[in-house]
């Protein structure tokens, strides 16, 4: 009986001695538990990333215990990015000791020992060709047989933008309206070279005047390069008359919106006044022609036996006399040979009849001498009781005087 006492008595001793050590080692969280996650910060040198441009990224770790057995931490680059081996210069351990433990170009090993619980390690890393937030891991194991995972750490994003020459372009239709109307416009966004990234959009900003105001955007998700996405504004009415602008923009998923290079334009036209009909001024034209005056015109002066036609213009005249031969033309003047003829012979009658054979000191010469400005008419009129002769008078661009002369056998 005390012998099984004494021994009751010493396993007592030997369990109180057990359940002590237990309580003072650290609990080791079960894989997936969910308990125990550490942190990890990611920083960038230049604060803007943009996409295939290289970059400095620096990663803070900390762990959530420092319990006895080493710790193996695996940092994962985020998709589509890459980096390269650090060097131990690139690791510092901010507790104890700790040790690169290799590294391709989307995983880094290290290592933290003698209970250490945080490092800081440098990286040079390559972002991808297209925008969007980018979230790196950390896996954790404890390095004791057999090996405890912890859960997986993930940083804050960082976000990616495209470089200018990636951004996409913006269109818009209709570009013309008349200022104070009323429509509906398609915008039409398509994707640059940088693409456009899960959750992304693009949209544009009304310009000043217009109502709605503000800006419509569109969800422009996973686009290719070239993919188009389209989307409409209105019903709209167009403010005062010039160009107006819709600033255009597109944006990652959590990420800064980045205007467009190019901005489509509406051309807003002023308001057409009403037509008004015009008559057109009443045709001009030549006044009617008018025949020469009657016998108060000048009489015709002579010397000797020549005749010089005298008198004032006129558009139209009478025709040949006594049925005489066609008007000559000459000098621009068209005289009538018959009228020329008649005159002579009355001039004969007036200072007296000529014998056969002569014909005058002048021989019956009858001499047109032309008339400066229009077309003229000359009247002849007789001394006798015969009535006044018109003789018609029409330019002409040849010689500058006409003589008729009359002679007899």
């Amino acid at each position: 009986m005390w012998r099984s006492r004494r021994w009751c008595g010493v396993g007592a001793v030997a369990v109180a001695v057990v359940g002590a050590a237990a309580l003072a080692w650290p609990t080791v969280p079960a894989a997936g538990s969910g308990g125990g996650s550490g942190t990890l910060t990611v920083s960038s040198s230049p604060g803007t990333v943009v996409a295939s441009q290289p970059v400095t990224l620096t990663f803070t770790f900390t762990a959530a215990v420092a319990p006895p057995p080493d710790i193996i931490v695996t940092l994962s680059m985020a998709p589509g990015w890459t980096a390269a081996a650090p060097s131990s210069s690139d690791l510092t351990c901010l507790d104890s000791d700790c040790v690169p433990d290799g590294a391709t170009s989307t995983q880094i090993g290290v290592v933290l020992t003698s209970g250490a619980g945080s490092f800081r390690l440098v990286v040079q890393a390559t972002p991808p060709g297209s925008a969007g937030p980018a979230s790196f891991t950390a896996a954790e194991r404890l390095h004791i047989s057999p090996p405890v995972i912890l859960p997986t750490v993930t940083s804050s994003p960082v976000n990616v933008i495209c470089p200018a020459a990636g951004l996409g372009t913006m269109a818009v239709d209709p570009t013309t309206v008349a200022v104070g109307s009323s429509g509906t416009f398609t915008f039409t966004y398509t994707a640059g070279s940088c693409g456009a990234s899960p959750s992304g959009s693009a949209g544009v900003i009304v310009p000043s005047g217009w109502t709605p105001s503000g800006q419509v955007a569109a969800p422009a998700n996973n686009l290719a390069p070239g993919a188009p996405v389209t989307f409409t504004y209105g019903p709209a009415q167009a403010g005062s008359a010039g160009p107006a602008t819709f600033a255009a923009w597109q944006a990652a998923a959590g990420g800064p919106a980045q205007d467009l290079t190019s901005a489509p334009v509406v051309m807003v036209t002023p308001t057409a006044p009403p037509s008004t009909s015009t008559s057109a001024p009443p045709s001009t034209s030549a006044p009617p022609s008018t025949s020469a005056p009657p016998s108060t015109s000048a009489p015709a002066s002579h010397t000797g036996g020549t005749r010089t036609a005298t008198g004032t213009p006129s558009h139209t005249g009478s025709g040949n006399a006594k049925g005489q031969p066609a008007a000559l033309v000459a000098g621009g003047l068209v005289l009538l040979a018959g009228t020329a003829g008649l005159l002579t012979a009355r001039s004969r009658r007036r200072r007296g009849r000529l014998r056969r054979g002569e014909h005058g000191a002048a021989g019956g010469n009858v001499r047109a001498v032309p008339h400066a400005g229009p077309p003229p008419s000359v009247a002849v009129r007789d001394t006798g009781n015969r009535p006044a002769l018109t003789v018609r008078i029409e330019p002409h661009a040849s010689g500058t005087a006409t003589t008729i002369q009359e002679k007899r056998p």
